[in-house]
């Protein structure tokens, strides 16, 4: 009976080595194949994702320059008007003048006015997305 029972086992082995040496290198050359097609995948995938938070932070740092350029015109703004204002007083002193000489001095403020507006809601959409 021991010797039955371990014939069936040999057999079996002697089965499953029937494949060719060709045959198992085959299987080897396809598994280090998908291997190597699992990683080329995983560095494309992890290369890209560099790439878009890259891309993000780049976008960030626009946002806060374009919010600095934007400060700082105001800031330009906010001392030119004064110095406008001093040009325009001596013009209305003289009456030589039409009287139509003031009016485009009316003209900038209400552009300035429109600037600081649109500067503003940038500043509070800035904030808000911050917060």
């Amino acid at each position: 009976d021991v010797k039955l029972k371990n014939m069936g086992s040999w057999a079996s082995l002697a089965q499953k080595s029937t494949s060719t040496p060709s045959d198992s290198f085959e299987q080897f050359r396809r598994a280090a194949r998908e291997k190597e097609e699992r990683e080329k995948a995983l560095k494309a995938q992890a290369e890209q994702a560099e790439k878009d938070r890259q891309r993000r932070e780049q976008e960030k740092l626009r946002g806060r320059d374009e919010e600095d350029s934007i400060e700082a015109r105001q800031e330009q703004q906010q001392v030119q008007p004064p110095q406008q204002q001093h040009q325009t007083q001596p013009q209305a002193q003289n009456p030589a003048q039409p009287p139509s000489a003031p009016q485009p001095s009316q003209g900038p403020p209400h552009a300035l006015d429109q600037q600081r507006e649109l500067a503003r809601r940038r500043e509070q959409e800035r904030r808000r997305r911050e917060a």
